[in-house]
């Protein structure tokens, strides 16, 4: 006898459906009965309100995850531009004015 197929026999499988049944039941039923004693303008403002949190917890991860690891990645595609280190005032003055000179061209 195996017991793999008795684990999986229509019997155990309607079990366990009906055990997360039950289960999410239990859970959801205070929510339920708040929801279904608001007026119709309170039911939106809860729906809105879970909506709101749910995106911003997902949105949490997808920072923590994505965003910030990636942020921090150097760029391959293209060499990094040589490091100008401009030591004397003169050229910083000169620098200066070159980036003063390309904002007004962009206005």
């Amino acid at each position: 006898c195996n017991r793999f197929s008795q684990a999986s026999s229509p019997s155990s499988t309607s079990f366990i459906r009906a055990s997360i049944s039950i289960m999410i039941t239990i859970i959801t039923l205070p929510l339920w009965l708040t929801l279904t004693s608001l007026p119709p303008l309170g039911i939106v403002a809860v729906t809105l309100l879970i909506s709101y949190f749910i995106f911003e917890v997902g949105f949490f991860f997808h920072y923590k995850w994505h965003l910030v690891p990636r942020a921090n990645q150097i760029i391959t595609s293209r060499p990094p531009a040589p490091y100008r280190d401009y030591i004397d005032i003169k050229d910083r003055e000169k620098l200066l004015l070159r980036i003063l000179d390309r904002l007004s061209e962009r206005i």
